[in-house]
């Protein structure tokens, strides 16, 4: 079977969406008054680190150098800000008993800013650390199983545009895979409610009349039949001495009778085959 292929990484895209985080905080940086000090004061009371702790915001120590200096080449790399997310991770739990109150804090400060869950590790990753990343996309995405029942949500700002979510699909598809590996969507094209009354038309070929159970029966051994006559009925055909055919009842018609039924001037065989195929293709989403 062939691979499908990934998804093509857009680079124009990737630019403009980390270059529009960035001007988004930045923005509200520079035009709130309230924003930088309370930033400062995060830092001061959250930094642990001796070489970290008493120059400011956007102090870094070398680690956090080392890392802002990698970001020339690798802006528009997930690697890069997966990477220092990560250690930012590190970071919050080097709190300990701080961490709660920490995340408390930041939660409120985007809150009251407008910005998003997903600017929750970026700007704890400022406050920390002194790097402004952008979080991985302008939007949230969450999954999980709960009750057996698998999701995928997306937590939108009131900055999430279309783009930004066409932005993040690839992700979203890629969750969507893991949580249901052997789902195949539905494809909606002008033949798929004629598709679904034939499907009808399959499902229920086993519902059959008495006349249609038995269409080897003349109508005087039809009544035998129906009378529950049916050692008579054998006895009859013995006596005979014709050669008729088996007694056993039908159970649903063949794919070529429904393939008649809808439509007598085609082709049986064929339609009989697609018919089947429908069958295949449709009954698991039904």
């Amino acid at each position: 079977m062939r691979k499908k292929s990934s998804p093509k990484f857009n680079v124009k895209k990737h630019l403009n969406a980390f270059k529009h985080s960035q001007y988004l905080f930045l923005r509200t940086m520079i035009t709130d008054k309230h924003t930088l000090p309370r930033l400062e004061e995060l830092a001061k009371k959250y930094r642990y680190r001796n070489s970290n702790k008493e120059g400011g915001l956007f102090y870094q120590d070398e680690g956090a150098t080392s890392d802002t200096n990698l970001m020339e080449d690798h802006m528009l790399s997930f690697g890069w800000r997966v990477s220092v997310l990560r250690k930012t991770v590190s970071e919050i739990n080097g709190l300990f008993g701080k961490k709660d109150e920490f995340l408390t804090e930041i939660r409120k400060f985007s809150n009251f800013f407008n910005l998003g869950e997903e600017w929750i590790l970026p700007l704890a990753t400022l406050v920390l650390r002194g790097i402004l990343c952008p979080p991985l996309f302008n939007l949230k995405i969450t999954s999980g199983v709960s009750d057996e029942k698998g999701w995928v949500y997306l937590e939108l700002g009131p900055n999430t545009s279309l783009s930004d979510i066409e932005l993040a699909w690839p992700e979203i598809k890629a969750r969507q895979s893991a949580l249901w590996p052997n789902f195949k969507k539905t494809n909606f094209t002008k033949k798929s409610f004629e598709h679904l009354r034939e499907y009808l038309k399959i499902n229920d070929r086993s519902n059959l009349s008495e006349e249609e159970k038995n269409p080897n029966l003349n109508n005087y051994e039809l009544l035998v039949f129906k009378a529950g006559q049916y050692n008579l009925l054998k006895t009859l055909r013995k006596e005979s001495g014709e050669k008729t055919k088996s007694l056993k009842p039908k159970t649903k018609k063949t794919y070529r009778e429904i393939a008649k039924e809808i439509n007598p001037t085609k082709n049986n065989g064929r339609e009989a085959n697609r018919l089947a195929q429908l069958k295949r293709r449709l009954g698991p989403k039904i």
